[in-house]
């Protein structure tokens, strides 16, 4: 049995409801319930309603005539006709494109006890909502909060509950009412912060885009450079082009590569020492950083193999 109702609504347009139990527990509702907010003409009052569509027959729209399931009973098909259907074979038939399913709209009122209207911004509704939905111990404590804080009122007079009922065949008895009206919040926006930060995200942007297009080139020519030295002197500058653009973004990961790319553009030109001081600089500075990103340590093992290897074909060509 619902024991309290909480909807969020912007004036007349509901944006989330929920129906809690005897415990405070979410109640499961059929896909079918819709709950809106209507102006009765009748009763000349404002409430709240569960719109309830339920299929109710079949027609077809050609010469196909399916055949019955005997496991469903209380089933018929007629060819152009409407038969009522009393289970799920209705829902079956909307997969199929010569069927066409009608529906009975009914109206359930809402009929609170006593009724709370909560006058807060779209935020704080958001996180009411998710918390109530999500927390029986909020639950239990929102709704204490808000019996004293808000104070309950009479939801309907007699009154208007015996018109409704006279109008309406079902009604739905419901304890609490707790209506969240939302809100715009009132933001002040700093127009002059905003144009610093699209200066900032516009130069991030650019900044990485050149450092993309550096690294294409620098590979490319760096891949040359061990069989011609004016390519591997062309890497070399492109490496300390990088190394400013890393410096000005503010990422020491980035520019300690880009200086070992200094390293390898060294090395194929034969300053086999100057690179040899720049790897190991590197690679302990490298090791004393508190970072998972072994990046720089794989790339600086990987000169020093290959430094070692040019050492070793430098000695077998002096000899």
């Amino acid at each position: 049995m619902a024991h309290l109702l909480l909807c969020t609504r912007v004036e007349d347009t509901i944006l989330d409801f929920q129906i809690f139990g005897h415990g405070l527990a979410p109640s499961c509702l059929e896909y079918t319930n819709v709950l809106a907010r209507i102006y009765d003409h009748v009763v000349q009052q404002d409430m709240f309603v569960f719109i309830q569509h339920e299929p109710v027959s079949i027609i077809y729209n050609n010469e196909t005539i399916p055949q019955p399931n005997k496991s469903k009973r209380n089933v018929s098909y007629v060819r152009r006709s409407s038969v009522d259907i009393f289970d799920e074979a209705a829902l079956e038939c909307c997969q199929r494109k010569d069927f066409d399913i009608l529906f009975k709209v009914s109206l359930i009122p809402v009929l609170p006890t006593l009724r709370c209207i909560v006058d807060v911004n779209a935020h704080l509704a958001a996180l009411i909502f998710r918390h109530f939905m999500t927390s029986a111990v909020f639950r239990h404590r929102c709704l204490k909060l808000v019996k004293q804080w808000f104070q309950f009122e009479t939801g309907l007079d007699m009154d208007l509950v015996s018109k409704i009922k006279n109008i309406y065949s079902v009604v739905l008895y419901v304890p609490y009412l707790i209506d969240i009206r939302v809100k715009e919040p009132k933001l002040h926006l700093s127009l002059g912060w905003c144009k610093r930060i699209e200066c900032l995200v516009q130069k991030r942007v650019y900044m990485e885009e050149i450092m993309a297009w550096l690294s294409t080139l620098g590979g490319a020519f760096s891949s040359m450079g061990d069989y011609f030295d004016h390519f591997a002197e062309k890497a070399g500058k492109i490496s300390m082009r990088q190394l400013k653009v890393a410096i000005e973004m503010g990422n020491p990961i980035l520019a300690s590569i880009c200086r070992l790319f200094y390293a390898q553009s060294l090395m194929q030109r034969g300053k086999l020492k100057l690179s040899k001081i720049i790897i190991r600089s590197e690679n302990r500075i490298a090791r004393q950083l508190k970072t998972n990103d072994q990046q720089v340590v794989r790339i600086c093992q990987a000169l020093w193999s290959k430094l070692q290897y040019l050492y070793t074909c430098r000695k077998k060509k002096n000899r």
